[in-house]
């Protein structure tokens, strides 16, 4: 169910000192998602731990402690072509496009992604900006909200939130959460993005906090 310039409108962070930057990792289409170890069906979801409802504030809490126990009621998705496992909600879903969008991106209802269309934004997502971005995004762009340094697990990290000023590919209003992690090859981003008014922002900032926790890079 979820992602670049063909497709260029791919969630992965713009949050590079230009509004070029932006690589979205997504699926396309309602097959089944793979993924090394647990991988979820996309329209045949397990119970488990949802997200949704809940108001967007402008603040944030402290950024978790990293620990390699899953929640409750979630499980484990592991893409070895970038070479990852994330934690996830059991009862959401997860799609990809190709191989290397395994496990990118998770939404707690169903979703395809139109070939050749834009990607949706969804409420947790994993993927590749092409370098730690040093700055927040272009204020033309986003209005900072969060932007702090940060580790996840030994790794360097920035934690940040942003809200879309509507000049550029997002509708004003757009909000987006989460982390750049520093790795040996690039950068990897974990994330939340929701529209204008969703009332599910809050509770997937949540689990953006939660997921990372359970991040693998290896």
């Amino acid at each position: 169910m979820t992602r670049l310039p063909t497709r260029a409108r791919r969630h992965i962070l713009v949050i590079a000192v230009t509004a070029g930057a932006v690589i979205l990792a997504g699926a396309c289409g309602a097959g089944p998602a793979s993924s090394g170890g647990d991988s979820s069906v996309a329209g045949a979801p397990t119970p488990a731990v949802g997200a949704s409802g809940g108001a967007s504030g402008p603040t944030s809490p402290q950024a978790p402690s990293p620990t390699s126990a899953l929640p409750s009621g979630w499980r484990l998705c592991t893409n070895t072509h970038v070479g990852y496992s994330i934690g996830y909600p059991q009862d959401w879903y997860t799609t990809e496009l190709r191989i290397e969008e395994v496990c990118s991106q998770f939404h707690p209802t169903y979703f395809t992604i139109p070939p050749f269309s834009e990607y949706p934004l969804t409420a947790l997502n994993v993927g590749q900006p092409p370098e730690r971005p040093a700055t927040p995004t272009d204020p033309r762009h986003a209005r900072t909200l969060l932007w702090e340094e940060t580790s996840v697990g030994v790794r360097s990290a920035v934690r940040f939130e942003e809200e879309f000023t509507g000049e550029g590919l997002y509708e004003k209003g757009t909000m987006r959460y989460g982390y750049v992690i520093e790795t040996k090859a690039r950068a990897l981003t974990v994330y939340t993005m929701a529209p204008p008014g969703s009332t599910g922002y809050a509770d997937w900032k949540v689990v953006v906090d939660q997921a990372v926790r359970t991040l693998d890079l290896g």
